[in-house]
């Protein structure tokens, strides 16, 4: 038996895996080959790493990741997960893996908006995080597109980078409040829907109803987030509101033997998941963490139950 399957490969189960593997464990990661940051460019606000692509990130974790022997990948979707804490079966088209512990770093699936265009321009002129991508826009005009709280969440945190800023209201219209608040920041408002978009390596051209055009350095969109696997529902897990699996501070969920990690994972004590690959890779570690302090902890009680009384 294997003492953790880990299913994802992203930074946060790459992370998990150097931790347990570092520790003489044995661990399986299964990889499905799909990781959200695929289609950006490059990575940035990750020290050592600021600027690198995903994947040159990835191939860099594996190569260090082949140095230790009770580490192996299978490159295979996980179709089940059934078992207990120090018996799950995860059941692939590649076979079955037995372990006794399970980390989830299956990560999340984003979803755009319904505007022809922004797909493609996605990862380069049209990001959604600011932290990530914000400062590439440095200097340039920027278009906001979302609801009213998004607008204003990225209004702030864009006002000392870009050069100029422009709202566009979607999902209903804006009320007079986050207008003002708004305007206070020199945010314009653009009450014009946008059609599609059309984006290039100097920014992004967006197209508005009524047969006008507006030409901005970037943009910054809202995206609808849900769990990119089904096991954390599948196997109870709590969740929250978006699906992200309710952990403590070592990734450990609400059914023994199950943890989880990176995007996928959300602390109780905060409101919302922390999605960056830094968040990622620490979670990563915390949950490879909590995971051998549980498998200790069986294998002393094992000791005990063994010693006559």
């Amino acid at each position: 038996m294997t003492d953790v399957a880990i299913i994802g490969a992203g930074p946060a189960g790459l992370q998990a895996a150097l931790t347990l593997g570092r520790m003489h464990r044995s661990v399986v990661v299964l990889d499905a080959g799909r990781y959200r940051n695929d289609r950006a460019d490059a990575m940035h606000n990750l020290i050592g790493h600021d600027g690198q692509t995903p994947a040159a990130f990835r191939a860099a974790a594996r190569a260090e990741l082949a140095r230790y022997d009770s580490v192996r990948f299978v490159a295979a979707e996980v179709g089940e997960v059934t078992g207990a804490a120090g018996g799950f079966r995860l059941s692939t088209g590649e076979g079955d893996h037995v372990a006794s512990r399970v980390i989830l770093a299956t990560g999340m699936r984003d979803t755009l908006p319904d505007i022809p265009g922004i797909e493609a321009a996605f990862g380069s002129s049209v990001a959604h995080c600011p932290f990530c991508h914000g400062h590439e826009f440095a200097g340039r005009s920027v278009a906001l597109i979302g609801p009213g709280p998004f607008l204003e969440h990225m209004s702030a945190l864009m006002a000392p980078i870009a050069s100029a800023l422009v709202a566009f209201p979607r999902g209903g219209a804006l009320d007079e409040g986050a207008a003002r608040r708004l305007a206070l920041r020199g945010t314009e408002i653009e009450p014009a829907p946008v059609l599609s978009a059309r984006g290039d390596a100097e920014g992004i051209d967006l197209a508005l109803e009524g047969g006008g055009s507006r030409r901005f350095g970037g943009a910054l969109v809202q995206l609808a987030t849900e769990p990119a696997a089904p096991h954390a529902a599948r196997l109870g897990v709590e969740r929250s509101e978006l699906g992200a699996v309710l952990v403590d501070p070592f990734g450990r969920s609400s059914v023994p033997g199950v943890y989880a990690a990176g995007d996928v994972a959300q602390q109780r004590s905060m409101p919302a998941p922390m999605w960056a690959v830094w968040s990622a890779i620490a979670t990563g570690a915390a949950a490879a963490t909590g995971a051998l302090q549980d498998i200790v902890a069986a294998e002393a009680a094992a000791l005990e139950r063994a010693v006559p009384a």
